[in-house]
């Protein structure tokens, strides 16, 4: 096994999604450690609009696993780009089937950093649908940032660009309590602005 995967590592990325798509085990799972960070970059995003963090990581790396096993380079589009997207639509698909049954709007689980794409993805939703997102995504940051204080938003930025609490109270030279106390003044801003709260996913 060991040797299995330094052969692996010293593969291009191309060449580890299609022995990933083979079914090597070691590939596959070389290729969710290495994008486990970005799945939870992301999955801060939804987290700050309200949903659980755990389960929208879970939801993210079954997005992540789909775009390995999808992913075509003949597309023309780098893999961290198509596995960017697959992840949020795996993660706004779950939301958008709960959302249904809670007859909550739409809007209030798109990810703020979110910008959408044309790429001809294996999900579900519709063209229409990626335009109607990415407008409401940006009309969710405008209002957002206008809701928060100069340091909220600072700490906010940070966050969502995956920085910790204590490296955040590093960079603003604070300590850490001062800085989850921010994220979570944001998260209750940005819950009494769109809505009530998420909660879990339910599969």
């Amino acid at each position: 096994m060991e040797l299995e995967l330094k052969l692996v590592l010293t593969h291009s990325q191309n060449q580890l999604i299609k022995l990933a798509q083979s079914g090597l085990s070691s590939a596959q799972d070389e290729l969710l450690e290495q994008y486990k960070n970005m799945v939870k970059k992301i999955a801060r995003t939804f987290f700050i609009m309200g949903a659980d963090f755990e389960d929208i990581v879970q939801e993210g790396m079954i997005g992540l696993f789909k775009a390995i096993q999808s992913y075509n380079d003949d597309k023309g589009a780098s893999f961290e780009t198509y596995a960017n997207l697959c992840i949020n639509r795996q993660i706004l698909n779950a939301l958008k089937s709960a959302s249904r049954k809670k007859h909550a709007p739409l809007n209030f689980y798109i990810p703020l950093d979110w910008e959408g794409s044309e790429l001809n993805l294996p999900m579900e939703n519709s063209p229409e649908d990626l335009l109607i997102l990415k407008e409401d995504g940006q009309s969710i940051i405008d209002a957002m940032y206008k809701i928060l204080s100069a340091f909220e938003s600072k700490v906010l930025n940070l966050y969502l660009e995956g920085m910790n609490h204590a490296e955040i109270a590093v960079q603003m030279n604070k300590n850490e309590k001062s800085i989850d106390n921010a994220i979570q003044r944001a998260r209750n801003k940005a819950l009494g602005l769109f809505g009530e709260p998420y909660g879990k996913v339910k599969k």
